[in-house]
């Protein structure tokens, strides 16, 4: 279809963006869905709109409409045409909730923890920079935790910044503390850790986990300390849509 053709387009216009071109990627498969939902809808009101008898039983009972009779096994230009108005207006809306567009190249950071006191506040916690491996292991255990429960063998670093799956980061000049390419940092360290590989596809940065019977005795220690057990770390949950597209 043109419009899928024209979201390609879209996201192959944006060669930096991570964010926005992971929004591009889910919306193609997001519009055949919205589509099919206006097409059966209508089918389903038109034919009790234009039916001659009600379709009911001699118990006065609705009965089951035949698929046969009453839907349409093919999209109408209308439903698409709707559908697409209804995915610009989404894609306009998560665009303008975004930071402005910025490179999300690997940069990484050198500069060491910010060291807060005690009687910081929970925002105050958040770090200035990625958080270094020696400092990984006691600050960002909830995080981690979080990321090798997420049910999945394998991850984007944009997926796990837009699900929250790391440490909250402050930059210079952004509102946006799950950035890209501070994932793509943290993921660095946590697969020094042990846990997994990076691996490049295009312009994705790919987390790989690694088996639990591959771990080595330093990584399953760590897992016991972030208290992960052996059933969580193996737990395979359905792929969600943004990573199936």
């Amino acid at each position: 279809m043109q419009y899928l053709r024209e979201l390609l387009d879209r996201t192959e216009s944006i060669p930096d963006d991570e964010n926005r071109r992971g929004v591009l990627a889910k919306a193609r498969g997001q519009f055949m869905r919205i589509a099919m939902v206006i097409q059966v809808l209508d089918s389903a009101v038109n034919h009790l709109y234009n039916a001659q008898t009600p379709d009911v039983n001699e118990y006065g009972d609705f009965q089951l409409l035949n698929e046969n009779t009453w839907c349409q096994h093919e999209i109408s230009c209308d439903s698409v045409t709707r559908a697409k108005a209804i995915m610009d207006y989404f894609i306009a809306q998560k665009f303008a909730l975004m930071p402005p567009e910025e490179n999300t190249n690997v940069q990484q950071c050198s500069t060491p923890l910010r060291q807060t006191s005690s009687a910081s506040t929970d925002n105050d916690k958040e770090n200035t920079c990625p958080l270094s491996v020696e400092s990984l292991e006691s600050t960002a255990g909830k995080n981690i935790k979080s990321l090798l429960c997420a049910g999945l063998s394998e991850m984007p670093a944009s997926y796990v910044a837009q699900r929250h799956l790391m440490p909250a980061v402050k930059t210079p000049g952004s509102q946006n503390r799950y950035k890209t390419e501070m994932a793509v940092d943290y993921l660095h360290k946590v697969a020094d850790l042990g846990f997994g590989s990076i691996e490049r596809r295009g312009r994705s940065v790919i987390f790989a986990k690694r088996r639990f019977e591959d771990l080595k005795d330093t990584a399953r220690n760590l897992l016991t300390k972030f208290n992960v057990n052996e059933p969580d770390y193996k737990r395979v949950k359905m792929i969600p849509d943004d990573l199936s597209q």
